[in-house]
Order: structure tokens, then C-alpha cells, then sequence
């Protein structure tokens, strides 16, 4: 996973701007366009449905119990293992004089939900959270991609929509999956959730690595506002 794309403060202060716009070409409509009020209203819905992913995903990373750990004292990586800590991996290196420094580190975990076994590194409160989680992100993607369709369609009269990130998701990785995968999701700190991190599979037709919803949602955002321009 890489780096976050944009702060949540930054899209929450998006979804202000494009509510803004629309609001502003509403009302040079006079209240008259069904399009707009329409679009207006979906833009409302899907905020509230991100803001529950990422409520959902910090309740996710906060449920995990951390398998791994770093003992600066014999340079090794340790984790649980059939519930006991052990050794995984000591540093090798040239030069054991020069020591290693753990400057920052990042919680992220991948599952697939379970419906009645718990999951051994989550508590029970987690399972429950990641059982909605997968729910929660593909209401959330499946909206999203209906939304940008009409940005693009409807309101700006293309016959097709730009292929971006939140359509991958719905398209490629929950409506046309790759038979044999399992709905897996992954949490993390810096990009938010992800669908479908584990694969099982390979194939010619596996579907490109989401980048995240963080990622996933600024990108949604900024040609959001790009479409509908400045009032």
C-alpha cells in the first residue's frame, strides 16, 4: 500500500466545494433541475458512506491484535504463531556495528469475513466490524460509480464515463470478479480500506490492485470538481 494521497480534512473540506457548486447551479436553475438536486442529494449520500468505511476501518485496525514486533536488542522480528511469539526473521547485514533505527511503522491487516469461526488475531467486537465493513464498501462503491456515471452522463452529456478508481472497484472487483476469489478487504492507516488485497487467483483477467478508499475518494472528488467547474 503506498502513502496517503490527501488528509480526510482535505475531503471532507471537497465534499464541501462540490456541494457548494451545485448548490450555486441549483439555484441559478431556479430549483428546477431534477439532475442537479438529484446529484446533490447522492454526493450527500455518499459522504455519509465513506465516513462509515473509515469508522468501520479504524474500529477494524483497532480490534486486530499486532502480530509482529521488532526486538532492537538481537535485530529480530518476531510474531504470533499458532498463538506463541515467535522469531520470524533476524537482520542480516554487513555491518552489525551500525544500528537500525525503527523511525515508523504502519498497522494494517487483510481478512476475509467470517460468518460464525472468529478470526484468532481480532476480538469479537472486530469480527462484527469487518463483517460490516464489506457490506458498507460495496454500498459505498456501487453508489459512487452510479453517481459518476451521472456526473458524466447526465449532467454533462457524455456518452461514457472515465474509467477511474472507484469504477474498478465495483466493476472489476465486485460485479465481475474472478471466479474463485473470496471478498477479502485489508485496513490500514494510510490509504483506508481496500477490497480484495488477497487473491487466490491468477490469471489473465485479474483485475488491477485497489488502491484504496482514501485514494479511491480524493481521486472521485477532484474530477468531481473539474467536471462542474467554479460557480
Amino acid at each position: 500500500m503506498g502513502t496517503v494521497i490527501t488528509d480526510i480534512r482535505e475531503i471532507e473540506a471537497a465534499f464541501d466545494d462540490i456541494c457548494g457548486r451545485l448548490g450555486s447551479v441549483l439555484d441559478e436553475s431556479g430549483g428546477a433541475s431534477g439532475v442537479i438536486e438529484s446529484i446533490l442529494v447522492g454526493i450527500g449520500g455518499l459522504r455519509s458512506r465513506f465516513r462509515m468505511c473509515m469508522e468501520l476501518n479504524d474500529a477494524c485496525l483497532a480490534a486486530f491484535h499486532d502480530p509482529f514486533d521488532y526486538d532492537p536488542e538481537t535485530e529480530t522480528f518476531y510474531g504470533l504463531v499458532d498463538g506463541e511469539r515467535k522469531p520470524l526473521l533476524k537482520v542480516n547485514r554487513a555491518d552489525p556495528n551500525v544500528p537500525i533505527t525503527v523511525v515508523g511503522s504502519q498497522k494494517m491487516a487483510a481478512f476475509v469475513p467470517r460468518a460464525v469461526v472468529p478470526n484468532p488475531l481480532s476480538t469479537g467486537e472486530g469480527d462484527e466490524a469487518q463483517r460490516k465493513l464489506g457490506d458498507e464498501l460495496q454500498a459505498f462503491y456501487y453508489a459512487a460509480s452510479k453517481l459518476w456515471d451521472r456526473i458524466e452522463q447526465e449532467l454533462l452529456g457524455k456518452k461514457g464515463s472515465k474509467f477511474i478508481g472507484v469504477k474498478l472497484v465495483r466493476n472489476r472487483l465486485f460485479e465481475h470478479a474472478v471466479r474463485g476469489e473470496q471478498n477479502s478487504f485489508g485496513v490500514s492507516g494510510n490509504v483506508g480500506p481496500t477490497v480484495k488485497p488477497m487473491r487466490y487467483t491468477k490469471s489473465k483477467d485479474e483485475a488491477p490492485y485497489d488502491a484504496g478508499l482514501l485514494p479511491n475518494v480524493e481521486e472521485f472528488l477532484r474530477y468531481c470538481l473539474e467536471r462542474i467547474g467554479k460557480p
